[in-house]
């Protein structure tokens, strides 16, 4: 969490840099700036983004990594100019979440270490949250528990209301004679929603807004409904619609509608991995007759049990106004479920942690008929993305196409329509033809489902 054991309490008067990863990365600023903390999300998608991206990552890597690396140097690069480097050395902070492993989050703060130094901003720090305390560390080091848990708290009503402003914004969009009307629809409650949260994310003023966000939506209904697709893969590219060339609105203009797994998706999926962890290293504890190691662990299993029941109370708190609207599509299964039937048939193990659990865990319910309809409403095919040479995805690309193939070869009649899009340096030559006719495959799926009888 901490490089040199700066971050936390001592870094206040610095303004922390969120790296873009869609409106989400706004109402996280927004939240710390709740707490006294000067924030802001990164600039992202410029001509200069990717000049410093390409100065420094030299091969065709995670795409991600490229857009980070890029958005930060650009941005300290464009201030240091504006306002002298020693200035920008002592101003800012790059707020960025980690998690273990060699694969993405695992390495970008090393990574971009490496490059902040070579341009010459050694002095600025890179830290952030971890994965293996929930991000309940988000404020760092030399706040008291309950500012620590405040704060988690305004997070969490950051994610869900973040996630539901996406909801609304791909339910009308497609429907929209204008949808850059409706983007801009989207930006003004997103200001609305970032004052709340600056105000300490107030309930009855968060569920006010998303009433009323609802009801501006609305006007864009269409009188029927295009196929539903799903729109998973990889969390940075699939939030950062900018890094896949806006392949959502390509979606849109076929005649699709989108459903795209919201931020909360990976949050229950960390609580899910660490309440396992803790679990183990309690008995660990109690069969090495350890009581310390016991209770420690046990300790902080109580604590992810109780934050993962407040997350659950609070998204039906923010939802409840609107929940019913929106029912057809809130229909995909938690991650605990997608892991635990993984495990039950024999696909997956829980224990290899990553993304790509949930992209094929999704895919198996949607092959097996296991995603409820509601109102009459069916998903008809997946779109799956990630970064080019992405190993998470890359393993669930190859594991969702290998469920399809026993799936046809166990049932000829069964149609699954599923498209992997893979973003990079190197363009996907063929995939506005893939899309045509991936397109037609949804809607002739869509078809199929409501002959059922």
């Amino acid at each position: 969490m901490v490089e040199n054991g700066v971050y936390g309490k001592t870094m206040r008067h610095r303004t922390f840099l969120v790296p873009y990863m869609g409106d989400i990365s706004h109402v996280l600023a927004a939240s710390l700036r709740h707490m006294g903390i000067d924030s802001r999300a990164l600039p992202t998608n410029t001509e200069d983004a990717y000049r410093m991206a390409d100065k420094h990552v030299y091969t065709e890597t995670c795409f991600p990594l490229k857009g980070v690396v890029g958005d930060t140097l650009s941005f300290l690069d464009a201030e240091s100019r504006r306002r002298g480097k020693e200035n920008v050395e002592n101003s800012y902070l790059v707020a960025l979440p980690t998690t273990c492993g060699p694969c993405r989050f695992g390495k970008y703060g090393e990574v971009l270490r490496q490059f902040l130094d070579k341009e010459g901003f050694e002095k600025v720090p890179v830290a952030g949250p971890s994965t293996e305390t929930n991000y309940t560390d988000l404020l760092g080091t030399g706040y008291s528990m309950r500012d620590k848990m405040r704060f988690y708290s305004l997070v969490m009503k950051s994610v869900i209301a973040s996630d539901l402003l996406d909801d609304m914004l791909l339910r009308y969009r497609p429907y929209a004679a204008d949808r850059a009307e409706v983007n801009r629809l989207k930006d003004g409650c997103l200001a609305e929603l970032v004052g709340i949260l600056e105000d300490g994310g107030n309930m009855k003023r968060l569920r006010q807004w998303a009433v009323s966000s609802l009801a501006a939506f609305r006007q864009y209904d269409g009188e029927r409904r295009f196929p539903l697709v799903l729109y998973a893969g990889e969390i940075y590219m699939r939030k950062h619609d900018p890094y896949t060339a806006n392949v959502v609105e390509r979606l849109e203009a076929k005649g699709l509608e989108v459903i795209r797994p919201p931020v909360l998706e990976w949050i229950e999926y960390i609580v899910r991995t660490n309440i396992g962890t803790v679990k183990r290293a309690w008995q660990w504890g109690l069969r090495s007759g350890d009581p310390r190691r016991s209770l420690g662990a046990l300790l902080r299993l109580w604590l992810y049990q109780v934050n993962y029941k407040k997350l659950h109370k609070t998204k039906n708190n923010i939802l409840g106004p609107v929940r019913m609207h929106l029912a057809d599509r809130h229909i995909l299964p938690e991650a605990e479920a997608l892991i635990d039937k993984l495990e039950a048939v024999g696909e997956f193990h829980g224990r290899i942690t990553g993304e790509a659990a949930l992209s094929i865990g999704l895919a198996y319910f949607l092959m097996n008929g296991l995603v409820p309809s509601r109102n009459g409403t069916h998903l008809s095919g997946m779109f799956h993305v990630g970064p080019f040479t992405c190993m998470q995805e890359g393993v669930a690309a190859a594991k969702i196409d290998s469920l399809a193939d026993d799936l046809r070869r166990k049932n000829p009649e069964v149609m699954f329509p599923v498209l992997h899009g893979f973003f990079g340096d190197s363009p996907n030559p063929n995939l506005e033809a893939e899309i045509a006719v991936f397109t037609e495959q949804c809607y002739q799926k869509r078809d199929l489902l409501y002959q059922k009888p």
